[in-house]
This record gives structure tokens, sequence and C-alpha cells, in this order.
């Protein structure tokens, strides 16, 4: 499908298990820092989601799905074993 990109993630990206995949709708072109404005912002600041990593949690199955109208509700059973 030409409208997913396969993107050559850093490596603490691809540590965390980000997917490498991205429909076209989510990129946007790369705008660089301005080292003038922002002095020494470092690109690994973006990448921390401010969570405790035992208070993070995955995705271990979509188990099911169903449709209500134009909405899509999923059950998934998360890594730690429970389900929602």
């Amino acid at each position: 499908d030409a409208s997913v990109y396969l993107i050559d993630l850093p490596a603490d990206l691809k540590a965390r298990r980000v997917h490498p995949r991205f429909h076209i709708t989510k990129l946007r072109p790369h705008v660089p820092n301005d080292d003038a404005l922002f002095p020494g912002r470092e690109p690994a600041n973006f990448y921390d989601f401010g969570q405790a990593e035992d208070l993070e949690y995955e995705v271990e199955e979509i188990v099911t799905h169903e449709w209500h109208g134009n909405e899509a509700l999923f059950l998934v059973r998360w890594t730690l074993g429970d389900s929602s």
C-alpha cells in the first residue's frame, strides 16, 4: 500500500517496541530544532512519555472487536494479563 511508510526509527524507539509502519496521514515533514530559540534541546526528550516504566502497559493481543455505528470497540489483553 503506497499510503503506508516504513520508518527507520531511532534505537530507543525500537527498544520501546514502537511499530515502524505509519500511514501517510500520521506523518509530517521534519523541521529541525532552531538552536538559537531552543538551545540544548535533545530529540530523546520527545520520546519520554512521562510515565515510570512499571506504569506503562503494552498490548499483548487485540482479542476481538465490534462495530457500533462508525466506531470500533476493542477487547485488549495487556502484557500484565488483564483485559479491558
